[in-house]
């Protein structure tokens, strides 16, 4: 499954704001092999020139472990590596 589908799906059904930039970062952590840190993901944004803020990666992040697409682990140098979670386990 493609974790941006599934979000989207996930918006669509309880009336929210499905974002692009929520999308793409959704689509870049999938391309990692589901597995990277938060300043990965701001690079890739940053490589494409896109226009966003760190602080909005994390918000961004957040928001997809509460909903449980994505989950927290910790990483080296107390660095929070960030995992897709199998879909089939995500509560909808």
């Amino acid at each position: 499954m493609i974790l941006s589908n599934e979000i989207q799906q996930y918006c669509k059904s309880n009336g929210l704001r499905c974002t692009n930039k929520r999308l793409m970062l959704a689509d870049f952590l999938q391309k990692e092999e589901g597995r990277a840190e938060a300043e990965t993901l701001y690079m890739m944004f940053r490589k494409n020139s896109v226009r966003i803020s760190q602080a909005t990666i994390y918000q961004m992040l957040d928001w997809m472990v509460k909903q449980g697409f994505v989950e927290r682990v910790p990483g080296n140098n107390r660095r929070n590596m960030y995992c897709v979670r199998s879909l089939d386990l995500v509560a909808k």
